[in-house]
């Protein structure tokens, strides 16, 4: 459609690399570690489960989303974003 063709050459025209940040370039501190990769791994999977089931219709957003966040909360999310950003802070400041 017209809209997909205006929407491409959006993206064509941007500058992609001004945000990319490599993930390889970015890493959390030897100190949270072990913590971060255990949430993240739970997480993870969470975030898998949940999204297949959303997708297939078996949960309704509307009906288990809050719980879908709850979930991520009661499993650390907050304490594994607060390393990645600390370690993206670090990678910003080189």
């Amino acid at each position: 459609t017209d809209t997909q063709l205006y929407a491409l050459e959006l993206w064509k025209d941007n500058d992609t690399e001004k945000y990319f940040v490599p993930t390889d370039s970015i890493s959390i501190s030897t100190e949270h570690m072990d913590e971060y990769s255990s949430i993240k791994s739970e997480v993870d999977t969470c975030v898998n489960e949940y999204f297949s089931k959303f997708v297939t219709g078996e949960y309704s957003i509307e009906e288990k989303w809050d719980e879908y966040i709850s979930t991520l909360e009661s499993m650390g999310i907050d304490k594994m974003i607060q390393y990645y950003q600390e370690a993206y802070d670090e990678y910003q400041s080189r």
